[in-house]
């Protein structure tokens, strides 16, 4: 998955993938499924695989929870972008300015 991939967008990349392996003959099971998907996840998302990989058994994990699990914190992650956006703008309208004189614009006497 690429930085800036959405997790709709890999999925969809993903199946053409598998869906093509499998017109190939080439079959494989849900629980090879999740863990590629997990495995493919930027280092950004560690977090949540990891609590993912712990609360959930992967062998029985179907993945279409597992998609709408990912899809969910992908929109946390959004949000909060999207809010942390506007509370440095707001710090940013409440910034001071400080001018520094040079010693050589001393006005002359």
């Amino acid at each position: 998955m690429s930085h800036s991939e959405s997790i709709s967008d890999m999925y969809t990349r993903f199946m053409k993938i598998i869906n093509t392996l499998h017109s190939l003959g080439r079959i494989y099971k849900n629980q090879d499924l999740v863990y590629k998907i997990l495995i493919c996840l930027p280092k950004e998302w560690d977090a949540k695989v990891t609590t993912i990989s712990e609360a959930k058994d992967l062998s029985t994990y179907p993945l279409d929870q597992l998609l709408g699990s990912l899809i969910a914190h992908e929109q946390v992650i959004a949000q909060r972008d999207k809010l942390d956006g506007s509370s440095k703008k707001e710090k940013e309208k409440g910034k001071t300015i400080a001018l520094q004189i040079d010693d050589n614009d001393e006005p002359s006497s």
